[in-house]
């Protein structure tokens, strides 16, 4: 018995030391993501789809709530609907399993539109700036040139300071 269980405990060390071995150099090198390497889009679907699973804990608590006092009121205020969304049980909350679903759907529904309303502005912010960079790339420059007042002549550093704010 000692035998077979010294010759079990070397082959599973044997087994556990092959593959680290095996794998001392790596053959594949990885490049590390770049600046530009993901596109904006995708950026944006993916903070939308944390957004939406981070919000659906609350909306569901915001969901439940809602629809407790719903039926709590439709019920004239009965002391068997009073809302309760941190009930053990769904019999002590009093909910079946369709309104359960409904309430699961509708969090789902809420969260969603978050995280879509979310994803649709960050797409316009994006678009916006794209093309006011566009605009200042394409943009012509203007010289404006300062004109000497008949009491003072200005220097450069006066002039520049005059433009500065005047354009402001």
């Amino acid at each position: 018995m000692k035998r077979c269980g010294k010759r079990a405990v070397c082959l599973v060390l044997a087994i556990m030391l092959i593959p680290s071995l095996s794998c001392a150099e790596p053959t594949v090198f990885i490049e590390p993501y770049t600046q530009n390497s993901i596109p904006g889009w995708a950026k944006d679907l993916r903070r939308a789809e944390i957004i939406s699973l981070g919000s659906m804990p609350f909306v569901t608590l915001g969901v439940t709530l809602g629809y407790s006092c719903f039926r709590y009121f439709s019920n004239g205020m009965d002391a068997a609907y009073f809302p309760n969304p941190f009930a053990k049980s769904s019999d002590s909350a009093n909910l079946n399993k369709s309104e359960q679903l409904g309430i699961l759907a509708g969090a789902a529904a809420v969260s969603l539109l978050i995280g879509v309303t979310d994803f649709i502005i960050n797409t316009v912010q994006r678009r916006q700036e794209i093309k006011r960079q566009q605009e200042q790339e394409n943009g012509s420059v203007e010289i404006i040139p300062v004109t000497t007042s008949p009491e003072k002549d200005f220097s450069v550093e006066e002039s520049i300071i005059y433009t500065a704010g005047v354009l402001r």
